[in-house]
């Protein structure tokens, strides 16, 4: 700002943008005429307050604007929030959502006052004919705000992208099994294999297994991929008569969902 030195007139030096700086204050000095030695003066202080004008458009703060939703998300609640600003102030930077079209279209509802998209339908992909892994929605949104004299308008492709998640643990087709080994067989003999199914889909759905306990000096091994489980060390009836050996299916890689199940073995005595 500059001040007119006779009449005390202010008048802006410059372009002014109230979301850089909205408020100046301004400390005034007023002299006298009378030579340096004699002279008098005040102080006043004028605060400037910037009031705001509708000169900014809406933007997407990223774009392509793409969110990700699990699959677990609940019909009613928020699977995302379309993130558009606008640094006007009031209804100048209040926003209005609009979709103007969409694919699969039903499955969310777009709130057209705070951009959040609500589930519609479950999005249960296990369960789904419909939709597959990694489903894409595609939206084409306009953005609105509610200035005057004109609204600033926008408009753009929203995506969001439905993921699988680790929702069930997975399941032994038997969670007991007894079984005898006679004690001279051979060491790399398959004893058994055991099988887990999940119900999750994607890498969720992978079944990993391992043997979590009574595997007294590592006499057996599991594959990890097919629950093979194969002799690795001779039998001596007189040192183990017998194993409980507790398998654990597990799944995934985030979020690990695991179960249990129980394989008895009976060592068979052989005259040695």
């Amino acid at each position: 700002f500059d001040i007119d030195k006779t009449n005390g007139r202010i008048v802006t030096n410059g372009s002014l943008d109230r979301e850089k700086v909205s408020v100046f204050t301004l400390t005034i000095t007023a002299y006298d005429g009378a030579v340096i030695e004699k002279r008098r003066s005040t102080n006043a202080t004028v605060i400037i307050t910037l009031l705001d004008v509708n000169d900014n458009t809406p933007y997407f703060a990223e774009y392509p604007a793409h969110y990700i939703v699990p699959e677990n998300t609940r019909i009613g609640e928020t699977a995302a929030i379309i993130d558009v600003r606008d640094p006007d102030a009031g209804e100048n930077g209040a926003l209005n959502f609009t979709m103007l079209s969409c694919d699969l279209c039903g499955y969310f509802i777009l709130n057209s006052t705070t951009g959040a998209f609500i589930t519609n339908k479950s999005l249960e992909l296990e369960n789904s004919t419909t939709l597959l892994p990694y489903t894409n929605f595609t939206f084409n949104i306009h953005v609105a705000d509610r200035g005057t004299p004109q609204p600033r308008a926008i408009t753009g492709i929203v995506i969001l992208t439905v993921i699988p998640t680790n929702e069930y643990a997975p399941v032994f087709t038997r969670t007991n099994l007894s079984l005898t080994l006679a004690e001279n067989t051979k060491v790399g003999h398959l004893v058994v294999k055991v099988l887990a199914t999940d119900r999750d889909i994607d890498r969720h759905g992978i079944v990993d297994y391992y043997i979590e306990s009574g595997n007294f000096r590592k006499t057996f091994s599991i594959a990890k991929t097919n629950g093979e489980i194969i002799l690795m060390q001779p039998l001596d009836y007189e040192t183990y008569s017998s194993y409980k050996l507790v398998i654990t299916a597990q799944n995934g890689q985030d979020y690990k969902k695991a179960t249990k199940m129980t394989v008895h073995i009976t060592v068979t005595d052989i005259p040695d």
